[in-house]
C-alpha cells in the first residue's frame, strides 16, 4: 500500500494532442436554426473557439465556431472528459468515426494494417480469411486477421509458437487489416485512442490496443482479386472479339459528385445505348437488400456493397459492356478499392461538381451546373476522343 500511496498521476490527459472523435451528426432546422453540430467526446487535450481542426482519415480542415452543450448557452472552450458539441467555420461532410484534432499538434496514424497485441474472448477462434467488425472509437469497420507473430496462453503464461489462430483466452500479437483506412494513436503515444474491440457475429470476441502502423503491403483485396485472376475459367470467346463486335471494350463508368450524379449516369446509359454502344446502368441502392440473407439479418454496410459492385463490374466488363453507376460521397480509398475488385478493366472515374475526392483524381472533371443534356454531351465528348467509346455519327 505504500508503494502504491507513492505513485503520481503522469498521464494528465488534458496536456495530451487533442482528440475527439465524432460521434454523430445533427442538423437543426426549426425556428430557422441552421446549425450543423458535430457531437463527441473529448478524450485528450484542449479545445477552443477558433482553433483550427483536422479531421482524420479523412484530412479535412476547418474552424470552431462554437462549443456547446445541451440546453447550456455556448462556451469559449472544453478539455478532456467532457461530451460537447462544436459548429464549424467551413461546412465539410464528414462521417461518424473520424477523429477531430487540432492543427499544429502531432497527428494520428491512418493505417488500415496494423500490429496489435489483443487478447481473444471469443468462443471460436480468430483465424485468417474471415472477416470481424472492428470498433475503434467510433470508426466502425470491416477488419481480417493477416498474420500471428507470437501467442502467449494466459493459463499457464507459456509461449507458443507457429500458430496462425487465436484460441479463446490466448493473448496474441497479430497484424490486422482493416476495409478502409482508420486514424488511430500507437498505444506507446495516446492510450485511449490506440485501444478497439472486435465483434464476432454479436458478440464481443476481442479487446486490445494497436502498437503500431505497418508499412504499405499487398492488401489482401489485391492478394485475394489475384487467385480470382489466376483461377478465372474463360469461354471461347475473347475480349477482343467482344470488342471488335461491340466497337468498344468493357469499362466500368462511375459517376460522382453532386445530387445530380444518379440523373446523369441513368441519361448517359441511354445516349450511350442510342448510339450503338452495350451498355448497362445499375443503381447502388438495388444492392441494398440481399436476398439470400434471412429477414432478421443486419442490411448491408456500405462497404460490403461496394466489394459486391466492384465484383458486377467485373463480370459486366468482361462480357464487354460499359457498365455505370452513380456513387455520392465516394472516397478515396473507395475508389481504390473498386478500381481493384473491377482488374483488368479500366474504371472511368467522371466528377461533376464538387466531389470529396483529395486524391484520386476523376478521369473527367465537369463543373456541372448546366442542363443534365448538355453535361452528358460532354460527357460523351470526352468518352469518345479519349477512344473509350466509338466516335459515332448519327
Amino acid at each position: 500500500m505504500d508503494q502504491l500511496d507513492s505513485f503520481t498521476n503522469g498521464n494528465n490527459l488534458a496536456d495530451r494532442p487533442f482528440r475527439m472523435p465524432v460521434q454523430d451528426i445533427y442538423k437543426f432546422t426549426a425556428e430557422g436554426d441552421n446549425r450543423r453540430i458535430l457531437a463527441g467526446t473529448i478524450e485528450t487535450g484542449r479545445l477552443r473557439v477558433g482553433d483550427e481542426v483536422v479531421f482524420w482519415p479523412s484530412g479535412k480542415r476547418s474552424g470552431i465556431r462554437s462549443v456547446e452543450e445541451f440546453n447550456r448557452p455556448p462556451r469559449d472552450g472544453a478539455t478532456a472528459g467532457e461530451a460537447i458539441g462544436v459548429t464549424l467555420t467551413e461546412q465539410i461532410y464528414l462521417p461518424a468515426g473520424e477523429i477531430m484534432c487540432r492543427a499544429g499538434e502531432p497527428a494520428p496514424a491512418v493505417a488500415s494494417r496494423f500490429r496489435v497485441s489483443l487478447f481473444w474472448l471469443g468462443r471460436s477462434p480468430m483465424i485468417p480469411g474471415k472477416r470481424y467488425k472492428l470498433k475503434l472509437g467510433t470508426a466502425r469497420t470491416a477488419v481480417e486477421l493477416v498474420e500471428v507473430r507470437s501467442i502467449v496462453d494466459a493459463g499457464d503464461l507459456t509461449s507458443v509458437t507457429g500458430k496462425q489462430h487465436v484460441d479463446r483466452h490466448d493473448a496474441a500479437e497479430c497484424i490486422l487489416e482493416t476495409a478502409k483506412p482508420v486514424a488511430f494513436d500507437p498505444l506507446a503515444d495516446i492510450e485511449v485512442t490506440s485501444r478497439f474491440v472486435i465483434v464476432d457475429g454479436y458478440d464481443i470476441a476481442a479487446c486490445g490496443s494497436i502498437l503500431e502502423p505497418i508499412a504499405a503491403a499487398p492488401s489482401l483485396l489485391n492478394q485475394r482479386v489475384e487467385r480470382r485472376e489466376m483461377k478465372w475459367e474463360k469461354g471461347y470467346v475473347a475480349n477482343a472479339d467482344r470488342a471488335r463486335r461491340n466497337g468498344h471494350e468493357g469499362k466500368f463508368i462511375v459517376v460522382t459528385g453532386g445530387g445530380d450524379s444518379i440523373e446523369l449516369a441513368r441519361l448517359l446509359e441511354k445516349r450511350l445505348f442510342l448510339i450503338g454502344c452495350q451498355t448497362y446502368y445499375l443503381s447502388i441502392g438495388n444492392l441494398f437488400s440481399d436476398l439470400s440473407a434471412p429477414p432478421e439479418a443486419e442490411p448491408m454496410t456500405r462497404e460490403e456493397q461496394l466489394e459486391r459492385l466492384g465484383e458486377l463490374a467485373h463480370l459486366m466488363a468482361d462480357s464487354g459492356v460499359l457498365f455505370i453507376t452513380a456513387l455520392a460521397g465516394l472516397q478515396d480509398y473507395e475508389v481504390e478499392r473498386l478500381s481493384i475488385l473491377s482488374r483488368p478493366f479500366q474504371l472511368v472515374l467522371i466528377g461533376v461538381g464538387s466531389t470529396l475526392l483529395k486524391q484520386a483524381v476523376p478521369d473527367f472533371l465537369l463543373e456541372g451546373g448546366e442542363e443534365h443534356s448538355q453535361v452528358v454531351e460532354t460527357i460523351i465528348e470526352r468518352l469518345t476522343s479519349s477512344g473509350i467509346v466509338p466516335d459515332y455519327q448519327i
